[in-house]
């Protein structure tokens, strides 16, 4: 089992260092350009995208910006999909907050001092000293306000890693090996019974969510759970019956669900008295 999320600033080199550490466990590596294609496959084609360039590599933040509920519904969708396969590098996009009820996931911060990042920058993109300093502060803002915004995360709580490597000292490939090395230290390789379980109980209420969405059912008034033998409970109330009766036939096309237990009332409108 090797899940691991790694969030990383502007030039502490974040996005070589989970490439080269998903080629050496062998596992999948996602990316931003990577998790947006999941994205548009997850559902990102049932919103008006006349506006978007679908290839753009800003989709997700141009998606961030003018619809915030489906940008982080879809993510959510996105990255539970990854952690249902077991395996594979997530780069940032919340994926710490979103894989936080799942004890198997591994999050690690990648952290350097602004001199460093300042320098890596003036390298990477040919820029004077001064304007690669504002580059850093600017991208730290922004990286800062949109995981607030969006989650609710503070990217600098320490509570939310498992690994916060400083490479201020140490090159790209000193990184990868203390990753690496950690993944396969005991700990780690013995994911819980548990962790699976409820992984597996998420990801089937993210296709219910999805299917009955699909389908033009109201979500807001019903609440959906999840036991631990895959059998459905819905209850709440229905806008209508046709809505109502769309309900166990929609949990029938979504695999995994092994029964439903349905309580769910259609809205009374009031009449004129």
């Amino acid at each position: 089992m090797s899940l691991i999320t790694i969030t990383y600033g502007v030039g502490c080199d974040g996005e070589s260092i989970g490439n080269q550490v998903a080629e050496h466990l062998g596992i999948d590596f996602y990316d931003n350009n990577k998790l947006q294609q999941m994205a548009l496959d997850l559902g990102l084609t049932t919103i008006d995208l006349h506006q978007y360039d679908e290839k753009a590599p800003g989709l997700l933040n141009q998606l961030l910006s003018s619809q915030p509920k489906s940008y982080l519904d879809i993510m959510d969708k996105v990255i539970h999909q990854v952690a249902e396969k077991g395996n594979g590098v997530i780069i940032g996009h919340g994926s710490p907050f979103l894989l936080r009820d799942f004890e198997c996931a591994f999050h690690v911060k990648i952290h350097a001092g602004p001199v460093e990042r300042t320098k890596m920058i003036m390298t990477q993109q040919n820029l004077e000293e001064k304007s690669a300093q504002l580059l850093v502060k600017k991208m730290d803002a922004q990286q800062q306000s949109f995981l607030k915004y969006a989650f609710n995360f503070n990217v600098d709580d320490p509570g939310n890693y498992d690994l916060i490597i400083n490479n201020k000292k140490l090159s790209t490939a000193s990184v990868v090996r203390i990753i690496t090395d950690s993944m396969a230290l005991e700990e780690l390789v013995e994911c819980t019974w548990d962790a699976y379980q409820a992984m597996e109980r998420r990801a089937l209420l993210k296709k219910i969510q999805t299917a009955m969405i699909h389908d033009h059912i109201d979500l807001s008034s019903l609440n959906i759970e999840i036991e631990e033998d895959h059998v459905v409970k819905i209850s709440g109330i229905s806008v209508s019956e046709t809505d109502k009766e769309k309900i166990p036939q929609i949990l029938n096309g979504v695999p995994g669900v092994k029964d439903c237990v349905i309580n769910v009332s259609v809205w009374s409108y009031p009449t004129a008295g």
